[in-house]
């Protein structure tokens, strides 16, 4: 298994797709809109493989003095 940063929105969509649990605060969408209100968004997708196996987006804040949490 490995876990890296998730940039690419089909692949990101294909893992939301995959779980009819998750919540729209984990969609590509609600990412981008937290962007233009000024965090960054993170994506993390745990692979198997190919096979995505469980992902989970998170958001930076500053808060000053170069700390940063998510």
């Amino acid at each position: 298994m490995e876990i890296t940063i998730c940039q690419d929105k089909t692949s990101w969509d294909k893992g939301i797709l995959t779980n009819p649990q998750t919540s729209f605060l984990q969609s590509w969408e609600w990412g981008e809109f937290q962007r233009a209100a000024g965090l960054e968004p993170v994506r993390l997708q745990v692979l198997d493989g190919e096979k995505v196996v469980g992902q989970a987006q998170g958001f930076v804040h500053r808060l000053g003095l170069g700390v940063k949490y998510l």
